[in-house]
């Protein structure tokens, strides 16, 4: 049972769910074989009282005591059962909206020609519409499908006056234009990444649109619209357009598109801070807590590590010693337990060793046992530094070389950090063998530092320099 469909899909659902499921899978409307309804409760009990992952074979022997085991009678119980999950689970998505209910509802209705019923209903759909927050695409598609409803009530009782039939294809418009450029922003950032090529459409014809259109100019519209300028432009008026957008409008959209269009924001932050423009680690950490003022970092009572490092670099970098140490302290609980001991090391050990507690810095990352590559590079690139700035350069020759190796040994793990990495190793031995009295040896090392297209650590490796010149 272990790889069955079935299985995965049961070890889903928490214990109010398997209480729901239980009146489906025994409701007659739904399944009308008692060996079903005992093939559900034996896997329950298998999952929350026996802690076991049962055999086909041994499930068919509490199920069918007397009988031996069939496959075939096996596999049709389970694929009724497996059904049953489904229609729960439709259910489920169908009755997460009240106001798609009574749309369906209301279709029903008019097919059956019950005038009254559907007026009342669509009425009902209507308010519920209307007590609605959003202002996404799907408020727009929502509303159309409202209008088509009464459309289609209208066409069948012939009732031509009070057609909609523009503000049908003006909500229609807004909601397949909302949903392009949040397509389209998806597709940009996807690329940025993994260097694909995309086939963006009408995109182009639906930025002119938009441009065009005054009544397109909604926040469901223009928050993507802007979007999409900064992923595909870069510029950075329009980001600063884009970051103000989020900031009032972030509630029209639901929670999963908002903190997408915070994480859009951020990353355009984290490029202009890998390219020393210091002003957007304070923006960057800025969009982080609005985040976390707002209940949008973390997910399923897990934050993404990736997101708690960025936090603790920008807080770092602005000097919000106090605030990181607050940060550190209460988010690191939420981490996967893989990074639970890791990454909060790393992360006080960077924290100490900027406020200059080396020793402190040196202790808690030496000890640290970080099986993530990236982590260990982190922390092995701090000790580094920590070695050079302590006059310790017998200790940093030993450790440059043993990061040399490590790098060497990894090297197709790393892609392009390794790049970064080499030339960090390069640049700090450089500068044990320096003559820091001869002064054009020392301005063409600084012009070589400064000319590097990747090299993460420019800032620190020029402020060691600065001290000689």
């Amino acid at each position: 049972m272990k790889t069955s469909r079935l299985w995965k899909l049961l070890r889903t659902f928490d214990k109010k769910e398997v209480k729901e499921l239980r009146k489906f899978v025994a409701s007659p409307f739904f399944n009308q074989r008692e060996d079903v309804v005992s093939l559900f409760e034996e896997l329950i009990n298998c999952i929350q009282i026996k802690k076991i992952t049962p055999t086909k074979e041994y499930l068919f022997s509490l199920i069918y005591p007397e009988q031996e085991f069939d496959a075939q009678q096996m596999h049709l119980i389970s694929s009724i059962l497996y059904k049953i999950f489904e229609q729960y689970l439709a259910y489920i998505e169908l009755h997460e909206s009240q106001v798609k209910v009574k749309i369906h509802l209301a279709a029903a209705y008019r097919k059956r020609r019950l005038e009254d019923h559907f007026e009342r209903t669509i009425e009902e759909a209507q308010a519920l519409h209307k007590k609605d927050q959003l202002q996404n695409a799907e408020h727009y598609e929502t509303e159309y499908q409202i209008m088509l409803e009464e459309y289609g009530f209208q066409h069948s009782t012939q009732r031509m006056e009070n057609y909609k039939l523009q503000e049908i294809s003006s909500n229609m418009d807004l909601a397949f234009v909302a949903r392009k450029l949040r397509q389209s922003c998806l597709l940009l950032s996807h690329q940025a990444v993994f260097k694909k090529d995309y086939d963006f459409g009408l995109q182009d014809k639906i930025m002119a649109y938009v441009e065009s259109k005054i009544e397109m100019q909604t926040p469901a519209v223009m928050t993507y619209y802007y979007c999409y300028r900064v992923l595909k432009l870069k510029e950075e008026s329009d980001f600063l357009i884009f970051k103000d957008m989020i900031n009032q409008n972030f509630q029209l959209f639901m929670l999963s598109e908002a903190k997408d269009l915070f994480l859009f924001a951020i990353n355009f932050c984290i490029k202009k801070l890998n390219e020393l423009d210091e002003n957007y680690a304070k923006i960057g950490l800025q969009l982080y807590q609005k985040m976390m003022d707002n209940h949008l970092l973390i997910e399923k009572n897990v934050i993404s590590r990736f997101a708690f490092r960025n936090i603790v670099s920008m807080g770092i970098f602005i000097k919000e010693f106090e605030w990181v140490e607050r940060f550190i302290k209460e988010y690191t609980p939420f981490l996967e337990v893989n990074y639970r001991e890791s990454i909060p090391s790393l992360s006080l050990g960077r924290l100490h060793y900027e406020r200059g507690e080396l020793d402190k810095a040196m202790i808690l990352l030496q000890k640290a046992d970080y099986t993530d590559l990236l982590l260990n590079l982190s922390a092995k690139t701090i000790l580094m530094k920590i070695y050079y700035e302590l006059d310790e350069l017998d200790l940093l020759s030993a450790h440059l070389a043993a990061l040399k190796a490590f790098i060497g040994r990894n090297k197709d793990t790393l892609g392009y950090h390794n790049e970064n990495y080499t030339s960090i190793i390069y640049y700090t031995k450089k500068m044990i063998e320096i003559n820091f009295n001869d002064k054009k040896v020392l301005e063409k090392l600084i012009n070589e530092i400064n000319n590097e297209k990747v090299l993460t650590e420019r800032k620190w490796l020029l402020k060691m320099l600065s001290r000689f010149i």
